[in-house]
């Protein structure tokens, strides 16, 4: 397969003072296993419409926020966890609202103050030539987010998680965030990438999520960065037994953006319920999300649906897999994806999968593209509603059902980014 050598700036050292050897063994195996692996090209499947020029560039280490800028906004009665150029500013988080047992600081701290808690934790990744840049990551990665919720803890306070990314020259930021639920817990949470940047930023992001068994985790994600942004994100879940996962993921922003999903169905009766919003409305946008459930255990369940909105000459890619591993039965799964254009100029590749190993299995797949439907456009304007006023009522009623899918508290924060 052919690939290309990655850049010096890209696999940049980055040292932890204190860290145990295991984990610099662990970072250094990443860092020379890149060296000789390299980037893959368009000759690779996975990357076959992705354009990674962008590489030719050379960004900079990014500078560390220290302030909270006036842009972020969140609920007031919401736990507040601020990512600032990939530094958890501790100070703004409120800490009466942590309760007793759950931790929440930097990765980089989490390595020193609970090194055995983090190693039990610790995942490596998967293959590194379906994920490359998750692995320049793991060895590379500046700090990021470490949150653990102790078995039996419900918290009832909403978390937002804001990741805001600003600087003055082409920067590269790469955090690494390690979020564990004991058995019996639950986690509401809401990730927001945003940039303040006009200038390139590349910000390359791995989040893990374990959820032991009876975990519930209800997750949201929005990203609206700046078209001058370039946006990796690799976000790997391990289910166990009777755990469930409700995902919503909303993508407006960056000019290039990639959104990798890998969850892995680990114990009988998990299930992960996802559900995405893609609107790619910027000339020469390109988005890309791949999503891969992974049924590893018996009475597992997954219902994932995607929709995209295009305009203008912008290019999205979806690429679903649903894997069943042989022998494992009773599995239900369903997964759709489907796209609507507004211009002629506007591309779409989309590639649902299914790989099944097993014969008592429920599953389903499908995927569609289409454009406005001109007779309801007719229609809404001669009952005397303008075109754009029309045109955003058929938008609307496409996204109609992944709103209504989704946990309420993020519906609304969605509708406001999309239309």
């Amino acid at each position: 397969m052919a690939r290309e050598k990655i850049p010096a700036w890209l696999l940049a050292q980055t040292d932890f003072d204190g860290a145990p050897k295991w984990f610099h063994k662990k970072r250094m195996a990443y860092r020379e296993n890149m060296k000789l692996l390299g980037l893959p090209t368009n000759k690779n499947e996975h990357w076959r419409n992705a354009d990674l020029s962008f590489l030719r560039q050379s960004f900079e280490p990014m500078r560390s926020g220290s302030t909270i800028p006036g842009k972020i906004n969140h609920a007031s009665d919401n736990l507040l966890l601020p990512l600032i150029n990939g530094v958890l500013i501790d100070e703004y988080i409120d800490q009466s609202l942590l309760p007793e047992g759950m931790i929440v600081c930097r990765a980089s701290l989490a390595i020193q103050q609970y090194p055995e808690l983090f190693q039990q934790y610790w995942i490596d990744l998967p293959a590194a030539e379906r994920y490359p840049f998750a692995h320049i990551n793991a060895g590379s990665f500046s700090d990021g987010l470490f949150l653990f919720v102790p078995d039996n803890l419900k918290l009832v306070v909403p978390v937002t998680f804001f990741c805001l990314v600003g600087d003055d020259k082409a920067s590269i930021i790469q955090p690494h965030h390690l979020i564990v639920l004991g058995k019996n817990s639950q986690l509401n949470l809401l990730e927001i990438h945003d940039s303040t940047s006009t200038k390139p930023v590349l910000i390359n992001t791995v989040s893990t999520f374990i959820l032991k068994d009876h975990a519930q985790l209800t997750y949201g994600k929005i990203q609206q960065q700046s078209s001058s942004s370039i946006h990796l994100a690799h976000t790997f879940i391990k289910q166990h037994e009777q755990s469930t996962l409700d995902f919503a993921n909303f993508s407006c922003g960056a000019g290039f953006a990639r959104d990798e999903m890998l969850i892995e169905l680990l114990g009988a009766h998990a299930h992960c319920h996802l559900n995405g919003l893609y609107n790619v409305r910027l000339q020469n946008q390109y988005m890309d999300h791949h999503v891969a459930i992974r049924h590893l255990a018996t009475l597992t369940k997954s219902n994932l649906l995607y929709k995209g909105i295009l305009d203008n000459n912008a290019r999205a890619v979806f690429n679903g897999q649903l894997y069943i591993e042989p022998g494992i039965q009773k599995i239900t799964a369903q997964q759709l994806n489907h796209n609507l254009l507004l211009t002629d100029q506007a591309e779409i590749f989309s590639k649902p999968e299914l790989e099944i190993y097993a014969d008592d299995v429920i599953c389903r797949h499908g995927a569609t593209t289409g454009q406005l439907d001109e007779t309801a456009l007719y229609y809404l304007r001669s009952r005397g509603i303008d075109y754009a006023s029309a045109k955003t009522m058929l938008m609307e009623g496409f996204i109609a059902d992944v709103l209504e899918r989704m946990p309420k508290a993020f519906a609304t924060r969605f509708l406001e980014n999309i239309i």
